[in-house]
């Protein structure tokens, strides 16, 4: 390999990387409310850069060189740097779950908060902030809550002196006023001392999974207080004389206060930012399509007869270019935050 050869294939290197940063600098201004189309289109650029530079270097007959660079690239994309950001694109294409879902990755369960080219953040029960490497996600299993709907539920022992029959109709009304859809009860265990109960019921609204499960646990609790029958330890031992003493507590008349924040309010707040980002940018593309089609219109029908009233279709385009630059005034400090 000539070696003048081998430094012209390389000094044309730096205006194809110039130009492709360039483009991707463009893409990045024009999609800036549109992250779906910004990977795509900058994914596309880069690739496409690499595929001229090394025709650029096989031209210059840089051979040796291309191979020495393809060794490189192929010991390079074992660390878990290159790993992470294959993955990233192997769950950009799969859109398995999207910002807001609730996932859990072998121990850790949250909402799905940012989806970057290498890792993913999701936020806990405890508002806690998470980061996995996309090489977990496509390593181990990944649980999605279904949006449509998913599984309450809640266990607990009551003695063999209870009647099962009685404990059923007990826990479905306590299902059932938790308003979860189609309740259950089944029995998991009959253990040496107890029998314990699960009972439970599809969520419609999964994004208040949080407060159902307290709900359902609290119905539990009033239900079958309400029903006479104790909840207390198959070994419960107190050195008090109890004898005619039960342990359920009294009523007491005084409605609870309810909070006016839900936990799930608290606890995901950065998430709910991030969908609202969401949904705003959404919103953002469809407003543009719509302006682009109606402009399309107006210009089509001023060609072909400009005798005709179009102030109708101005008004509305008008209406909907002011509705675009409310929804980007909105977007603009939100996203910062992000």
């Amino acid at each position: 390999m000539d070696f003048k050869e081998a430094l012209a294939g390389i000094f044309w290197i730096i205006p194809i990387i110039t130009v492709a940063f360039v483009f991707y600098l463009l893409i990045e201004r024009k999609f800036k409310h549109k992250p779906k189309e910004r990977k795509r289109y900058s994914l596309a650029v880069w690739l496409f850069a690499a595929l001229i530079t090394l025709l650029v270097l096989l031209s210059f007959g840089s051979a040796d060189l291309v191979g020495i660079l393809l060794t490189a690239g192929i010991a390079i994309s074992s660390t878990t740097f290159i790993a992470n950001a294959m993955a990233g694109i192997m769950l950009g294409f799969m859109h398995d779950f999207e910002i807001g879902d609730a996932i859990k990755v072998d121990d850790n369960f949250g909402l799905v908060m940012s989806k970057g080219p290498f890792h993913i953040q999701i936020q806990t029960e405890d508002s806690d902030i998470i980061v996995l490497p996309n090489l977990q996600l496509i390593n181990n299993p990944v649980t999605v809550m279904r949006s449509s709907g998913t599984i309450i539920s809640s266990q607990l022992s009551l003695g063999y002196e209870v009647n099962r029959k009685l404990v059923k109709e007990i826990l479905l009304e306590a299902a059932k006023n938790s308003e979860l859809e189609n309740p259950f009860v089944q029995i998991l265990e009959l253990g040496d001392f107890s029998v314990t109960y699960r009972v439970g019921g599809l969520l419609k609204d999964v994004s208040s999974f949080i407060s159902a499960r307290s709900e359902l646990r609290e119905e539990i609790l009033d239900s079958l207080h309400k029903g006479k029958i104790e909840i207390v330890s198959p070994t419960f031992m107190n050195t008090r004389n109890v004898a005619s003493k039960t342990f359920i507590p009294k009523k007491i008349r005084k409605k609870e206060q309810e909070s006016e924040l839900k936990p799930e309010d608290v606890v995901f707040s950065d998430v709910k930012k991030a969908q609202e980002i969401e949904d705003l940018q959404a919103e953002v593309s469809l407003l543009e399509e719509r302006i682009n089609e109606n402009k399309k219109r107006l210009q089509k029908s001023e060609k072909e007869n400009p005798e005709l009233n179009l102030e109708q279709l101005k008004e509305e385009i008008r209406e909907m270019e002011l509705e675009l630059e409310v929804i980007l005034l909105r977007l603009e400090p939100d996203e910062a935050e992000i």
